[in-house]
């Protein structure tokens, strides 16, 4: 298990206790047509309340180049 500093208090968390802190309500999954991969990310809601779809150019691990990533309702599963 890692653990890390993440305050000024000193307090130690574990990567599956930040996973359950963060807010469920910021994040957007991002889907790439091109190589069926999904990445999530954190959206902030006031800003982009009235926008279409987020569209973001992420690095895709599969073409190792910058792709198109778009923000989908769901996160797709594997078949």
């Amino acid at each position: 298990m890692f653990l890390f500093n993440c305050n000024r208090l000193g307090l130690y968390y574990s990567i599956n206790a930040l996973i359950t802190i963060m807010s469920q309500d910021n994040l957007a999954t991002l889907y790439c047509k091109k190589t069926g991969e999904h990445v999530v990310t954190r959206k902030n809601k006031k800003k982009l309340a009235n926008a279409p779809k987020l569209t973001l150019k992420k690095y895709s691990k599969k073409l190792k180049k910058r792709v198109v990533f778009t923000e989908t309702k769901k996160m797709f599963k594997k078949k």
